[in-house]
Order: C-alpha cells, then sequence, then structure tokens
C-alpha cells in the first residue's frame, strides 16, 4: 500500500481528532484536521486531499455533514472519496448520506483497522484481485441514462425483493431487472421487470436494496405468491 497520501478530516470533537490523526499517521497518512466547515472548505481549496473524512454533526448545526458532502459533490463532483464518521447509526442517516455523495459511512466509535480498510479500498490501495467499490456519477440533466450493474438476491416477499451489490441506488429509482430467479420467482421466462427503489441500506460492506414489485400486476403477484409457497415446501 503506498503511504503518500493527505487525509483531510473535519470533526467539531479536538479529542476525537487526535485520535483519528494518531491513527492514520501510524498508517504512514499525512493528515490535516478541522474542526469547522469554513476551515475546512478553505484548506479543502488550499490542498489536494487524496480523502476526506467527515462528521455529520458539527457544532453549527446538527446533521451539516449531509449539507457539506452535497456541497462538495457540486462543486468538485466525485474525484474525492468523502468517508462519512459518525455516531448517527440508523439506516435513514446512512441511506441520505450515501444519496447525497459519501463514497462510505462508518460508524464511531472508530476501529482502526476497518477505517484504513476502508480508506485503502476508497483510494484503491490494494492488489487487483481485491474486491473494489465501484461509483458512477449519473448525469442530473434531463434524458435518458443507462446504468449496469450486477447484484445477489438475498430475499423475496410478495411484496419485493431485497438484492445487495456494491453498487447503491438510489431510493425512488425506477430499475429493470432480469435474470434466471427473476424468471422463476415472476414464473416467465426471459423477462425484465421493472421495479423500485423503496429503501437503501449499507450493511457488511455491501449496499441493500428493497425493490417493490408493481402492487397494481395481478398476474405479477399471483406468480411470485405461487412461486414463494412452492420454494417453502421444497425447503420443508
Amino acid at each position: 500500500m503506498e503511504q503518500e497520501h493527505l487525509i483531510l478530516t473535519i470533526d467539531d470533537n479536538p479529542d476525537f481528532n487526535k485520535i483519528v490523526e494518531a491513527v492514520l499517521k501510524k498508517n504512514k497518512f499525512k493528515v490535516i484536521t478541522t474542526t469547522t466547515p469554513d476551515k475546512f472548505l478553505e484548506t479543502l481549496k488550499k490542498t489536494s486531499p487524496s480523502i476526506c473524512l467527515i462528521d455529520l454533526n458539527l457544532d453549527t448545526t446538527s446533521g451539516e455533514g449531509f449539507q457539506l458532502i452535497k456541497a462538495i459533490r457540486n462543486k468538485r463532483g466525485f474525484d474525492i472519496p468523502l468517508l462519512v464518521l459518525s455516531r448517527r447509526s440508523s439506516n435513514d442517516d446512512i441511506s441520505h448520506a450515501m444519496q447525497v455523495g459519501a463514497t462510505d459511512y462508518i460508524q464511531k466509535p472508530i476501529d482502526e483497522a476497518i477505517l484504513v480498510s476502508k480508506i485503502g479500498f476508497a483510494l484503491n490501495l490494494y492488489e487487483d484481485d481485491t474486491p473494489k467499490f465501484t461509483f458512477k456519477k449519473v448525469s442530473e440533466t434531463l434524458g435518458e441514462c443507462e446504468v449496469t450493474t450486477k447484484f445477489d438476491i438475498q430475499s423475496v416477499d410478495e411484496l419485493g425483493i431485497t438484492i445487495l451489490s456494491k453498487s447503491l441506488i438510489s431510493k425512488g429509482t425506477q430499475i429493470e431487472v432480469s435474470g434466471q430467479m427473476i424468471d422463476e420467482i415472476t414464473g416467465k421466462q426471459n423477462t425484465v421487470e421493472t421495479l423500485y427503489v423503496s429503501k437503501n441500506w449499507l450493511e457488511d460492506d455491501y449496499y441493500h436494496m428493497y425493490l417493490d414489485f408493481d402492487s397494481s400486476d395481478t398476474e405479477l403477484i399471483s406468480n411470485v405468491r405461487r412461486w414463494l409457497v412452492e420454494n417453502e415446501k421444497n425447503e420443508s
């Protein structure tokens, strides 16, 4: 792992900053810590950090870190990985942070091994055969846009499916899914089903997303229920 990277952090707790600084310097990273959004943004303009670590609850406003992440993405795009370090642990907080542009989410209190590992993944510092997160900027202008990603199905119920992926799909997104298991679940051949992301969260280094079936499609819902019954019988 190369160790010539500058890390810029923001947290309004000086004691926590000292802990993070000690951990990162121990692992041969250069570190600049800040405690206010103004100082953080000023430093960001004057330096070229490889990655930023951002707390969500800053002294000025609870949850201002969300706005800070969004502002950086609007101004700088996705050229700098932004890792959240926060005590906030709800799925909604994690999901919202990812939606506004966070690269990853680390809950306090920090674990040195996890922190260093996630920084390494974000900076692509590991060998080529080590799994890495991939991030794609999707145009926000009007017009069609197509992005393809692979996922694993974790569970199925009559309302939808839960999938695991290395890519985050925002809530409210309409996506088309296909594959052998989708054919089995829907009772159709070579089908492409349009589903909607109603919930997402980060767990065990994977993004989990719940995709809603079209409840108005009575044939689809009937086929899904039939598959669930048959699958339960096969497992018993």
